[in-house]
């Protein structure tokens, strides 16, 4: 048997959920939704190939007033190949980490705040996602500059493919009014 209970308790839930701000992620391991629930909110965003897909869903589902809950059950599964398990030396895909946070961010965050303060969000988040973890594998894997180096570059070319489909989410005219709008506030 099995039990259910929301992801969140009620204190969390009032933090996260009832702000505009914040709210949690969800590990995306052995999720189920009910097709009728994915087919009211358009079923996964394809841009995420993995790395945030199941928040969104979580999120969007959320939004359109379903709840979300934590079933407490043993699956087992065996570990497929990826290019992410070929080798100690690729410990994650830094070019979807970057471009799903990237695109994530502006589908969820960038109309919730004030443009400049997102953008500063964005980056820090960016920075602590990807570059500090990149570097700490200097320390942590002994991996040489030149592998460091590509997965930095990885990441720029992450964020930009994310930005860019992100920005596409959006009204062009959303954001020449709040640029009007922080210049005037």
């Amino acid at each position: 048997m099995s039990e259910s209970r929301p992801v969140l308790c009620a204190t969390q839930t009032t933090r996260y959920i009832s702000s505009s701000q914040w709210f949690c992620g969800v590990m995306g391991a052995n999720a189920s939704y009910k097709r009728e629930a994915l087919v009211k909110i358009g079923y996964f965003d394809e841009f995420f190939e993995y790395f945030l897909e199941e928040t969104d869903v979580c999120l969007r589902l959320l939004e359109t007033g379903y709840t979300v809950d934590h079933t407490d059950v043993v699956v087992e599964h065996y570990v497929q190949p990826s290019h992410n398990r070929r080798d100690r030396r690729h410990l994650t895909c830094w070019y979807s980490l970057a471009k799903n946070t990237t695109y994530f961010a502006l589908k969820h965050g960038c109309q919730k705040l004030p443009l400049p303060m997102f953008l500063m969000r964005l980056t820090l988040l960016l920075i602590y996602r990807c570059l500090l973890r990149i570097l700490r594998l200097k320390f942590t894997h002994n991996l040489p500059f030149s592998l460091l180096f590509q997965y930095i570059q990885d990441s720029i070319v992450g964020v930009r493919h994310g930005w860019e489909a992100g920005m596409k989410l959006h009204n062009p005219q959303d954001w020449k009014n709040e640029k009007m709008r922080v210049k005037l506030g």
